[in-house]
């Protein structure tokens, strides 16, 4: 019997397992070779990333704490994150994270600002094409879109 073989399979979670075929699959563990989305770079690249970006989690917690209860404090720091990348990806990830967290939550403490450094630093408008309505007020994203329309 083929599947009877003792083998070590790497499994999706990324530890090795002893065992025949059937008691590997019984630990609801799938060789990674059977997965066939990443090889081991891809994984090992993506572990890294993932734990680089853990280490750095208590900045991601302080900027939600501050779009809730600093907003220009928050938007400084966003000001700051823009003018440090060129990165396309980057930028509509700001867009779709703090940027529409912001104009939800504080849109109208915010606004002016979001304008000003509209005007200084056209790498703002790659965020707010990334950025969706949610619940800014209609006054705020009114202005977001005439940002838009303007620079287009």
């Amino acid at each position: 019997m083929k599947n009877a073989l003792p083998q070590v399979l790497t499994c999706s979670m990324g530890s090795e397992v002893r065992g025949t075929a059937a008691q590997v699959m019984r630990l609801n563990c799938r060789p990674i070779s059977k997965l066939g989305i990443m090889n081991r770079a891809e994984v090992t690249k993506t572990a890294v990333a993932w734990l680089q970006a853990h280490d750095n989690l208590w900045s991601h917690h302080l900027l939600a704490r501050l779009i809730e209860e600093h907003p220009l404090d928050a938007w400084r720091i966003i000001e700051s994150m823009i003018s440090r990348t060129e990165d396309e990806a980057t930028l509509r990830a700001i867009g779709i994270g703090p940027i529409e967290d912001i104009l939800s939550e504080n849109g109208s403490h915010v606004v002016e600002e979001v304008e000003r450094f509209a005007r200084a630093e056209p790498k703002l408008l790659t965020c707010l094409r990334a950025a969706w309505k949610s619940d800014a007020t209609d006054e705020v994203w009114g202005r977001v879109e005439k940002l838009l329309r303007k620079r287009e």
